[in-house]
């Protein structure tokens, strides 16, 4: 909430980031591909508030940065942030078989890209070397009981 200032104290401002405010006529920090991020200053006292936060990063927003580095859309990136897979049950062999190339082709795709950053030069060879992109496998089964227990 705003408030006056106390007679005699100077105007105290505080520093901000906002990502893609339409109002915002601030200086530029980022702007990627029309995501246009700015610092805005406010009075301390002014009382302020805003739906443009700056997005974290988080899997999307590194998708967004990795598909922009290597000049493709993210639609046509060999992967996405979040990938559904169905495997039907068989038996346990199969499931397992299944499961491995699945979570095997996903881990191609990733390491492709790592090696596509490095060929670019945005990576070194020792980066590249280091770098395990991260791949999180959650299976939820729908059998009632289920199988893999």
């Amino acid at each position: 909430m705003g408030r006056k200032l106390a007679p005699g104290w100077p105007q105290v401002y505080a520093y901000a980031l906002v990502e893609n405010d339409p109002q915002a006529r601030a200086p530029i920090v980022v702007d990627l591909d029309g995501d246009r991020i700015v610092s805005v200053r406010i009075k301390e006292n002014g009382g302020w508030g805003s739906c443009y936060g700056v997005q974290g990063l988080d899997s999307s927003t590194r998708h967004k940065l990795i598909a922009h580095w290597l000049g493709v859309k993210e639609t046509d990136m060999s992967w996405q942030p979040v990938e559904g897979s169905t495997i039907v049950w068989i038996d346990k062999a199969a499931y397992q078989r299944q499961l491995g190339e699945i979570t095997e082709a996903h881990r191609e795709k990733l390491h492709a890209t790592v090696d596509t950053l490095r060929q670019k030069g945005l990576m070194t060879e020792s980066e590249a070397a280091m770098v395990a992109p991260r791949l999180i496998v959650t299976v939820q089964c729908e059998i009632k009981p289920c199988p893999l227990i």
